[in-house]
């Protein structure tokens, strides 16, 4: 039998880094999309790095540039 609990990394979170935290809320807006899709993504593991609270989640703003620029994409250039 396998175990498919995911393996939640130790990382440290400083005071200050809890201060600038996002809630899924302010993820959203950020990135303009639904809570739904955030959710999605957690479930997928294919989101930005999240903190667990409690029962709440947030995100360090470092995670979530770290994850866009993951996606970046540079386009071809024309050949001249």
């Amino acid at each position: 039998m396998t175990d498919n609990t995911p393996q939640r990394a130790a990382i440290t979170v400083t005071a200050h880094a809890v201060r600038n935290l996002m809630t899924t809320d302010q993820l959203c807006e950020f990135l303009q999309v639904s809570p739904r899709t955030v959710a999605t993504w957690r479930a997928q593991h294919a989101g930005p790095a999240y903190v667990r609270l409690g029962n709440s989640v947030r995100y360090r703003p470092d995670d979530v540039d770290a994850w866009l620029s993951r996606g970046l994409v540079t386009p071809l250039r024309d050949a001249a």
